[in-house]
């Protein structure tokens, strides 16, 4: 099972590439959902692209090719299986999708997602969708009980048995450019003495020629006449910038977790130093009234505290007495001056005392 998507745009021209190339045996509307035009392919897909103009992309449909295996037999209700563990991956099973069945040799079909989410206004997201594809990938075969897909890209067996394939399937220079790209291949051009580069998926350039099993570089240089090709040092920096820029989004995400994490102990720890420091404070002034307890004060200044509150409060009403005349006592303010000094010196030796004992 191979799976291979990419975003695009123009629903038109995508409707007339899966109704009437010329490369296929047969082409069949399989299935039509959530559009205004269900029995119309050309319509529906306009419509699906035309949403994009509600945002900043022009990219707005999702195109999706599921190709089994040659010798795999795919009912109605596979393709539907496949489609439904596929929209579980990915974020599309709410959206509008069409769906055709190609004939060109052996069955595969082509699948159509609205990119544009009506709720939010906005494009879905797609970082990282050939992950999701793996994943979907090995859940179809697991679930349809097929034969394990070998991981494109392990080694150049397989991009040369693709490549094959694809130059057998198509009669002309920009079909195969088309297909191989749809797996993930780009063709591009070479100034040296091989004319011809494929870039594979990493940004890997390999001789075209070389890659195509019984075929020469006379045929390569026949189908590819006229035909326009980007130089291969371009293609290869494009592809590994891509490339660059999945791996900055993954290390950026990875960062901000792990920014987040330490963020989430230092908040652990200084929890845990607040609640030590209270505790710590509530000892202490456990430990103080434990000194003050266990150093009551003597009978001889028992008596001179009592003698000084008495005195307080005889000073003190006899004030009140004198506030009525509105005339200022100057006794009374120098009593209550020797009162606070004397209370200031019995609490210094309190504190004294209380040192001497720690």
């Amino acid at each position: 099972m191979i799976l291979i998507g990419r975003v695009r745009g123009n629903g038109a021209q995508l409707a007339n590439y899966l109704m009437k190339s010329p490369v296929n045996d047969n082409a069949e509307v399989f299935d039509i959902r959530g559009t205004l035009h269900t029995d119309d392919i050309y319509l529906s897909l306009r419509e699906m692209s035309l949403t994009s103009e509600l945002t900043k992309s022009k990219q707005g449909i999702f195109h999706l090719v599921i190709n089994p295996p040659q010798d795999v037999s795919m009912s109605a209700e596979d393709w539907l299986t496949c489609t439904k563990i596929i929209e579980k991956h990915m974020p599309f099973a709410a959206q509008k999708r069409t769906m055709v069945l190609h004939e060109k040799g052996h069955v595969h079909m082509h699948v159509a997602y609205e990119r544009y989410d009506h709720t939010t206004g906005k494009m879905l997201p797609l970082k990282f969708f050939k992950l999701a594809l793996s994943k979907a990938r090995r859940e179809i075969e697991e679930v349809l009980e097929q034969k394990r897909t070998p991981f494109r890209n392990r080694d150049r067996d397989d991009i040369k048995k693709t490549l094959t394939q694809l130059w057998q399937r198509s009669y002309t220079a920009q079909e195969f450019i088309s297909l191989a790209l749809q797996h993930g291949y780009r063709i591009a051009r070479s100034e040296s003495r091989r004319p011809f580069k494929v870039v594979d998926q990493k940004g890997i350039g390999h001789d075209l020629v070389r890659q195509l099993k019984g075929v020469v570089t006379k045929q390569v240089r026949e189908r590819f006449q006229g035909v326009k090709l980007e130089l291969d040092k371009t293609v290869i920096r494009e592809v590994r910038t891509e490339v660059d820029a999945d791996y900055f989004d993954r290390l950026q995400a990875n960062s901000i977790a792990a920014i987040l994490e330490q963020k989430k102990k230092y908040d652990e720890r200084q929890e845990e130093l607040l609640a030590f420091k209270e505790k710590m404070l509530a000892m202490k002034e456990a430990s103080k009234s434990i000194v003050q307890d266990s150093n009551p004060l003597t009978s001889s200044e028992k008596k001179m505290v009592e003698k000084l509150e008495a005195y307080k409060k005889k000073q003190l009403e006899k004030q009140q007495r004198k506030s009525l005349t509105g005339k200022p006592n100057r006794k009374l303010e120098t009593a209550l001056q020797q009162l606070k000094l004397a209370l200031e010196e019995a609490d210094e030796r309190d504190r004294q005392k209380s040192q001497n004992m720690g």
